[in-house]
């Protein structure tokens, strides 16, 4: 996972660039249930959980809290 755009996203597979929350809300949302069975670190599934059980901008917010802001791109304002 990473973050792209102030978003959290997948960062391989099929999946590659799909937002976390786009992915949890959509048809394929049993990926992320493939993601947590699998043997992925533990911060990754808890973020794959997060998404299943936070809709929307509930998500990014909870994941900020839980894991912290998107690193900074180093691009001024």
């Amino acid at each position: 996972m990473q973050w792209k755009d102030g978003v959290p996203v997948i960062a391989f597979g099929k999946h590659a660039g799909t937002a976390l929350h786009e992915l949890a809300a959509g048809p394929d949302s049993s990926y992320l249930d493939w993601m947590m069975s699998k043997d992925f670190p533990e911060h990754v599934k808890r973020i794959c959980e997060g998404a299943v059980h936070h809709r929307g901008e509930k998500f990014i917010k909870w994941v900020v809290s839980e894991f912290g802001p998107p690193p900074d791109d180093g691009e001024a304002d």
